[in-house]
């Protein structure tokens, strides 16, 4: 994966994960969010819940990065022994 820094927050950000800002310079979703509040004409301050939500975005997006939905993340139950051999005797 290729790295660059956001122009917002200076910190790194990837590139296949990133979004683009009107000047199509590559942002954090998060970053840019922010941005466009804090230069709103009518700027509005994010509610707590809000915050968290835009947090569980980024949380969910970098799940779906780590666990592609194509994936399936199945569990392997084994037959009880005893259930087993009480059919192989029958």
């Amino acid at each position: 994966m290729s790295t660059s820094l956001c122009p917002i927050c200076d910190k790194p950000l990837e590139l296949e994960t990133s979004k683009t800002d009107e000047d199509g310079r590559a942002v954090h979703e998060h970053c840019y969010i922010h941005s466009c509040w804090r230069h709103a004409s009518n700027p509005v301050t994010p509610t707590p819940e809000i915050e968290i939500q835009i947090e569980a975005l980024r949380i969910y997006r970098i799940a779906l990065i780590i666990v592609p939905p194509s994936r399936s993340i199945g569990v392997c139950v084994r037959p009880n022994r005893s259930s087993s051999s009480r059919l192989n005797s029958q």
